[in-house]
């Protein structure tokens, strides 16, 4: 089966539906371990993207990269500049703000790595 190809629109709605599932991407929820309640969900997104749930599973896993790839680069652009003037770096993939909501738990993933 072909991959699906996902229009702009697409993309923003799946973002909000995705924030919207505390239990996709918090791993503070209650229900993040309930795989059965995970997969209702992703079933559920599947119905309104008329695509399987591997499919948006597939695209969620690749925002949730970009967004840590994105997030990565702008705070090691941070650091360098640090003692230049000039403001904020500004991140220049679209969908940043958007997806902002998963920094958290992936900060929280790393760290709990370390220990």
């Amino acid at each position: 089966m072909a991959k699906r190809a996902w229009s702009h629109d697409n993309i923003v709605k799946l973002i909000v539906m995705y924030e919207g599932t505390h239990m996709l991407w918090d791993c503070r929820s209650n229900e993040y371990k309930n795989r059965d309640q995970k997969n209702a969900a992703l079933k559920e997104m599947g119905e309104v993207f008329n695509c399987t749930n591997e499919e948006v599973l597939r695209k969620i896993h690749n925002v949730r990269n970009q967004v840590r790839i994105n997030f990565t680069r702008t705070t090691k652009n941070k650091e360098e500049k640090s003692d230049r003037a000039g403001g904020e770096e500004k991140n220049k993939w679209q969908y940043f703000n958007a997806m902002k909501f998963v920094v958290p738990t992936m900060m929280a993933k790393s760290t709990s790595n370390l220990v």
